[in-house]
C-alpha cells in the first residue's frame, strides 16, 4: 500500500509539476545546477584518477549533504509530460525513516537476505548475475543452469534473448509481451535443472519496454523476486518505467529501481555523476517506492 500511495502522488505531480522542456533540463537546468553544488562545497577536481576509490569520510559526508541538496533542488523529470517531479524535505525524510534495513529474497534453501551495508560492513554482499548479455535461444537454458550451480550467485538476472522459437523479436509489440512470460518459463525451467527451484530472480531480463515485464511478471509473482525499472538518465523517468514499477507492485513484488549517471554526461564530471547519483539513489524511494536503488 505504501508504495501505491508513493505511485500515486508521484502520478499527480507528473501531470502538475512545473513545466520544463527536455533540451533545457538536459542543457540548463540540471547542469548549471550540479556546477553550483560543486563549487558551493569546494568538491571540484576531488576525484583522484590513480586512485579513484575515495576513503576520506569527510570528504563523503560532504558530496552526500551536496547530494542531498540536489535531490530537493531538482527533483526528477517526466519525459512524457516535460514536468519536474519536486520532493519535499518532509517528503524525503519520511521516505529514508521507513525504507527497509532488509529484505528476503527467495524461497526454501535458496532464501538470501539483503542487508543495508555501511562502509567496512563485514557482512558479505549478495552476488548477482549475469546482467542482460545476449546469448542464443538455444543457450538460454544450459547457460542459466551453469550460473545457477555456482553457489556463490545469490541473485540471478539474465542473460537475455532476441528471439522466440527462432522468430526475431520486434520491440513494443506483442512479440515483446510473449517474449516476457517464455523468457519466465525457460528461467524456471534452468533453475530447476540447477536444483535450485527457490533461487530468487530479477526480472526481467529480455526487455526493452515495459510489455515483456507484463508478459513475465505474473509467472515469477511467487517466492519474493524482483521488479526492476532502469530509468534514463541525468534524473529522468517516463511513463513506460513507472509502468514497470505498477507491475511490480501488482505482482507483488520487491522494487530495484535505478538512474545512473554518466561520467561526461549532462552532471560534467567525475564529482557531476557522483552527485547526481545521490541525488538518485535519495529520490527514487520516494517519488518511485523502490525498496533498493541500482
Amino acid at each position: 500500500m505504501k508504495s501505491m500511495m508513493t505511485l500515486i502522488n508521484t502520478l499527480e505531480k507528473t501531470d502538475h509539476g512545473p513545466y520544463c522542456s527536455e533540451f533545457d533540463w538536459d542543457n540548463k537546468v540540471l547542469p548549471r545546477a550540479v556546477k553550483d553544488k560543486l563549487k558551493k562545497y569546494g568538491l571540484e577536481k576531488t576525484c583522484v584518477t590513480d586512485n579513484p576509490i575515495n576513503c576520506d569520510d569527510d570528504l563523503a559526508d560532504t558530496f552526500f549533504k551536496a547530494g542531498y541538496e540536489l535531490a530537493l533542488e531538482l527533483g526528477i523529470y517526466c519525459r512524457d509530460t516535460e514536468r519536474i517531479i519536486k520532493v519535499s524535505e518532509e517528503e524525503l525524510e519520511a521516505s529514508l525513516r521507513y525504507a527497509p534495513s532488509e529484505i528476503t529474497l527467495g524461497t526454501g534453501e535458496d532464501e538470501v537476505v539483503l542487508k543495508k551495508r555501511n562502509p567496512e560492513d563485514p557482512h558479505p554482499p549478495l552476488l548477482e548475475a549475469s546482467l542482460c548479455i545476449t546469448v542464443d535461444e538455444d543457450l538460454y537454458v544450459p547457460m542459466v543452469e551453469g550460473i545457477a550451480k555456482n553457489r556463490h550467485v545469490d541473485i540471478l538476472h539474465g542473460p537475455s534473448f532476441a528471439t522466440i522459437k527462432g522468430r526475431e523479436v520486434r520491440t513494443g509489440t506483442p512479440w515483446e509481451t510473449l517474449q516476457g512470460r517464455y523468457e519466465a518459463e525457460l528461467r524456471k525451467e534452468a533453475l530447476w535443472r540447477a536444483g535450485r527451484p527457490g533461487m530468487p530472480s530479477l526480472a526481467m531480463a529480455t526487455t526493452n519496454t515495459e510489455y515483456s515485464n507484463l508478459g513475465g511478471l505474473p509467472a515469477l509473482s511467487e517466492g519474493n523476486n524482483i521488479a526492476i525499472s532502469l530509468n534514463p538518465p541525468e534524473l529522468k523517468t517516463t511513463y513506460g518505467n513507472i509502468h514497470r514499477v505498477v507491475q511490480g507492485i501488482n505482482y507483488g513484488l520487491y522494487l530495484r529501481v535505478a538512474c545512473s549517471s554518466f561520467i561526461g554526461g549532462y552532471a560534467g564530471p567525475t564529482e557531476g555523476a557522483v552527485l547526481t547519483n545521490i541525488a538518485s539513489d535519495l529520490l527514487i524511494p520516494a517519488v518511485l517506492g523502490a525498496h533498493y536503488t541500482g
